[in-house]
């Protein structure tokens, strides 16, 4: 009965290849009876779809390596650029409501912002830095970890809100001077943006440690 009912629900293969021609052929048919504007709408959809993705394709490819360290100011004509060895090393800067300190290791830099009203955490960047003319430029990066101090280990270093920054520099042999324009300053964002508050002039000296 079983091999009976199985020959008599089973369709031979030249019945199957019959019935998907007819099948392609009645698609194929319809396609031909839609409006012809209906068509158009349809192919300008599809052509403009692909263009979307080809386009987000390629700011996802190449996003990376145009956002990275942007340079946004525009140097001095003639302008020097500082000697990166010259700058090596630690530098401070304080006011009465909040210090900093920064580093620079080879064509790394480490940014530390401490709140003078938030006791139990510190804000940081840590990247790499650039000198074009008397603009520098610091890009941050979230693969060079988080930085802790051994004389207060409950103290939470937090990621400042920042991705980059450009500021016109200068060097005097002393003091590394920065001027951050307003529009940089819009950057930094957050608790960290908390520097630039009564500072709007950006002008920032700091003095080696």
């Amino acid at each position: 009965m079983k091999k009976q009912k199985e020959k008599q629900t089973s369709v031979p293969k030249e019945v199957r290849e019959d019935l998907f021609a007819n099948a392609k052929a009645m698609i194929l048919s319809s396609v031909g009876r839609l409006p012809t504007a209906l068509v158009v709408i349809l192919l300008v959809s599809m052509a403009m779809a692909a263009m979307t993705g080809l386009v987000l394709q390629f700011n996802r490819t190449s996003g990376h390596v145009i956002e990275f360290m942007p340079l946004r100011l525009t140097p001095t004509p003639d302008s020097v650029a500082i000697d990166n060895r010259k700058i090596q090393g630690n530098w401070v800067y304080q006011t009465a409501d909040y210090a900093m300190v920064l580093t620079f290791i080879g064509d790394r830099f480490e940014w530390i912002i401490r709140l003078a009203d938030v006791q139990e955490a510190q804000f940081f960047a840590r990247g790499n830095f650039r000198i074009e003319g008397d603009v520098m430029v610091l890009g941050v990066r979230t693969d060079l970890g988080i930085p802790v101090d051994p004389s207060k280990p409950w103290v939470k270093f937090m990621p400042m809100s920042m991705r980059d920054i450009n500021t016109k520099v200068t060097f005097d042999g002393k003091k590394i001077i920065w001027d951050v324009p307003a529009s940089e300053q819009k950057r930094v964002i957050a608790q960290s943006g908390r520097i630039f508050i009564g500072h709007e002039d950006g002008h920032i000296e700091w003095t080696k440690q």
